[in-house]
């Protein structure tokens, strides 16, 4: 269980807190920005595990199968962002579901009474972004004027979800350095 609590908190902080709007424009652009993307998510897997070196194939499953998906979703045009964001989510974590069952015996640097707590802290910009694809996507078909909270979900979301994401990492950061 240690193995996927994990996996997916080093997932929850490299995809969402670390994985800032210049990140998204350079991913978005071209290879230089999904590599940088995928090094990030290798790197916070590497400092969540113990002994990362031994680990390195499943870094490497992890890393291509990052850079596929997401290079995946940059080259999908569609209207709608929602079901790209929610096909690309699904697929991380069935990724990580598949690598904690091959290699159950992977251990977390930190104790396992912070794994959950700090999900549930990563969580936050998590949601608060899947709520801004959205109402994004819904108001790209309905009036501005007709729906005055998805408006400013699709306009103030986004920027509480980055302010939220600095404040995520500093107590993660702060907790795991006083633990």
């Amino acid at each position: 269980m240690m193995t996927i609590t994990t996996l997916l908190l080093a997932h929850l902080v490299a995809d969402f807190p670390l994985q800032t709007n210049s990140i998204v424009k350079m991913k978005n652009n071209g290879f230089k920005g999904l590599g940088l993307h995928v090094l990030i998510h290798v790197l916070v897997l590497a400092l969540l595990i113990k002994n990362p070196l031994h680990y390195w194939p499943m870094l490497l499953i992890l890393a291509t199968a990052h850079f596929i998906t997401d290079w995946a979703k940059v080259h999908m045009h569609h209207k709608l962002q929602t079901p790209g964001f929610i096909a690309d989510q699904i697929i991380h974590i069935l990724t990580l579901v598949i690598l904690a069952s091959i290699m159950p015996e992977v251990q977390s640097t930190l104790p396992e009474w912070f794994l959950f707590p700090a999900i549930i802290l990563a969580l936050i910009p998590a949601f608060l972004t899947l709520f801004w694809v959205i109402a994004g996507d819904f108001l790209r078909k309905e009036s501005y004027t007709k729906y005055p909270k998805l408006h400013w979900a699709s306009t103030h979301l986004h920027p509480i979800s980055r302010s939220m994401s600095v404040i995520v990492m500093v107590l993660l950061i702060a907790t795991a350095i006083l633990i």
